[in-house]
């Protein structure tokens, strides 16, 4: 079950970054696009518009300037701050389209970039988190192939079935097996702690031993087989 939740919630995590990335990639494109052809000229913000947030209130640039006819031009910048981020009267840098003067924004690092640089970083990192852990359970899924085909099988003692509370999964903590036996390769007592399972098994498992596959090249590498009690993912 921890396994499938890694793929089902990685998936979406990625699924969810690359569409941010893709936004933040799309906003970018526009912005030069925009820029190609546009022409540029000085404004002055004349007022600030207030607009309503998750916050409070933010406040944007009203800018007034005169195109390259001398045509008088007024427009709202796209992004409001508290606090505002220009007073009235402040010179502003202004690129506007060629053909469309109302097309107009303010040149800024955070007119102009501030969204592509959230919803990309934002959207990689998600990303990066999401493609973790589906490589992880893709890896843990393969390992556990192995020991099946390949593993060395050892009886191992019982020792307990406990609920995992540094875990949360749907609003559940899930159950762990843990047992002990001698490991073949080491000679030493070893501890073995199954993946995580969502029913208890102490009843079931009392007094009887508990089977693990272990890989006999490396003591760390095992699989604790609960597939006689629980329906495996």
């Amino acid at each position: 079950m921890r396994d499938r939740f890694f793929l089902w919630f990685g998936s979406a995590f990625a699924a969810f970054g690359l569409l941010f990335a893709g936004v933040g990639g799309w906003m970018l494109f526009d912005d030069l696009d925009f820029q190609k052809d546009a022409l540029h000229a000085r404004g002055t913000v004349v007022d600030l518009e207030q607009r309503t947030s998750d916050d409070g209130y933010v406040y944007a640039p009203i800018v007034e300037w005169r195109d390259q006819n001398g045509t008088p031009q007024r427009f709202v910048g796209g992004v409001g701050s508290n606090p505002a981020a220009y007073d009235r009267g402040e010179a502003v840098d202004v690129t506007y389209h060629r053909g469309l003067p109302g097309q107009a924004r303010v040149d800024s690092f955070t007119e102009r970039h501030m969204g592509p640089a959230i919803f990309g970083g934002m959207g990689s990192l998600f990303a990066i988190v999401g493609l973790t852990l589906v490589v992880l359970h893709l890896r843990r899924r393969r390992t556990i192939a192995s020991l099946k085909s390949a593993g060395m099988p050892i009886q191992a003692k019982f020792l307990s079935c406990q609920i995992d509370r540094s875990t949360t999964i749907n609003g559940r903590h899930p159950y762990r097996v843990s047992a002990q036996a001698t490991h073949p390769t080491t000679g030493k007592l070893h501890r073995f702690d199954s993946d995580y399972i969502w029913v208890d098994l102490s009843d079931s498992l009392n007094g009887k031993p508990v089977r693990v596959l272990c890989d006999p090249t490396d003591p760390e590498d095992y699989f604790v087989d609960l597939s006689d009690y629980v329906e495996e993912d």
